[in-house]
């Protein structure tokens, strides 16, 4: 019994498995075949042009690309054949149309040292650089609060404020266009959240309904949570044009903010020897809606898939608008504090990745 279970064992993963290993071994020696056959089919096309046999050439080349005989590398020397017999035939519309069929299998192309002075004047009489180029992309940003007025109901001898700059997160679309050889202007509006948190102590000698003067030991743990839509213009300059597949740069613009809405938590709260949790409270009303800011950044552009790119992104935003618009809560406000809204600007710093689309319409260009 213990024998057919073991055969049995052996019957039902060792049978797929090596059929598996047998499909995978004929697969690669069908692509083995095919890149030997298009090697063939292409040092036999760059034997009859240097024959002179530009005429049969064109029925070569052309049954081999429509029976997909060639491989990716080899159709792109297929094309530059068929280009230049065109030229040598001197017949310039199918010439035109054969690089263009070229630019839109490779929009990359570009020919090399060896190739003919007649292909280099075609090629360059093409638009060849891409329209302008579109991603995603997001990462962490830390907030930098800097208070630039102090506002308090407290006793400024026993009055103090601890910030803690907070880690959060951003996203959303950028579109670039090149002028240029190592200029690039970049447009990117990004959902971008930003939080900081407070700890206030002291003694508050400022009754919030204003009826009486009272004084009490207070202690505030707040946490600050904000939203914004942010549109950051940027000048991209690149100082290494020569590699497009590793491609560095540094840029520098204005960054447009605008406050969607602000909540705050208050974790714990001592008012007079009583302790209690503040549910999380809507307070935009107490900020200016917009933030001018300034920002410069360096980032890397890594070719993937062919002609796109991965991007990494590290920069620094400097806010110049005050971000506060009331310093004071009321009573009939949706949200009292009685540690007043200090007089702040609002620094960032963000790290990025995404991703690039290049969008390519190669055309003839006119003189």
């Amino acid at each position: 019994m213990k024998k057919l279970l073991l055969l049995s064992l052996i019957i039902v993963f060792w049978v797929p498995t090596t059929g598996w290993t047998q499909q995978n071994d004929n697969e690669a020696k069908e692509e083995d075949s095919r890149t030997t056959g298009s090697a063939v089919i292409i040092q036999q096309a760059r034997q009859m042009y240097d024959e002179g046999q530009v005429h049969e050439i064109h029925t070569y080349i052309e049954k081999a690309l429509y029976d997909n005989s060639l491989t990716k590398e080899d159709q792109i020397e297929a094309y530059k054949l068929l280009v230049l017999s065109y030229i040598y035939l001197d017949q310039p519309y199918d010439a035109d149309e054969t690089m263009l069929e070229l630019l839109d299998k490779s929009p990359e192309f570009e020919t090399n040292e060896t190739d003919p002075t007649e292909l280099l004047y075609l090629w360059k009489s093409f638009r060849t650089w891409p329209i302008f180029r579109i991603g995603i992309k997001g990462g962490g940003n830390m907030n930098l609060v800097n208070v630039t007025g102090t506002f308090s109901h407290f006793d400024e001898n026993t009055y103090s404020r601890e910030i803690k700059n907070g880690i959060s997160w951003q996203g959303g679309l950028y579109i670039e266009k090149d002028f240029g050889k190592v200029l690039t202007l970049s447009f990117s509006p990004l959902v971008n959240s930003k939080t900081f948190s407070t700890k206030v102590t002291g003694l508050l000698n400022h009754d919030p309904t204003k009826t009486k003067e009272t004084t009490h030991a207070y202690t505030s743990d707040e946490t600050r949570n904000q939203f914004w839509i942010v549109t950051d213009l940027s000048a991209q300059y690149r100082p290494f044009n020569e590699n497009k597949n590793v491609v560095p740069y540094v840029a520098l613009g204005p960054s447009f903010q605008f406050l969607i809405n602000e909540t705050r938590s208050r974790e714990s709260v001592v008012l007079g020897g009583a302790s209690s949790t503040g549910p999380d409270a809507e307070t935009t009303e107490f900020l200016n809606s917009v933030d001018l800011g300034a920002r410069i950044a360096v980032g890397l552009k890594l070719k993937v898939f062919g002609a796109h790119y991965l991007t990494f992104e590290g920069s620094y935003t400097y806010g110049f608008n005050n971000n506060t618009k009331q310093n004071y809560g009321t009573g009939g406000s949706s949200f009292f504090n009685p540690d007043a809204n200090n007089d702040m600007t609002s620094q960032q710093i963000r790290l990025s990745i995404g991703f690039l689309y290049q969008w390519f319409k190669p055309m003839k260009l006119t003189k």
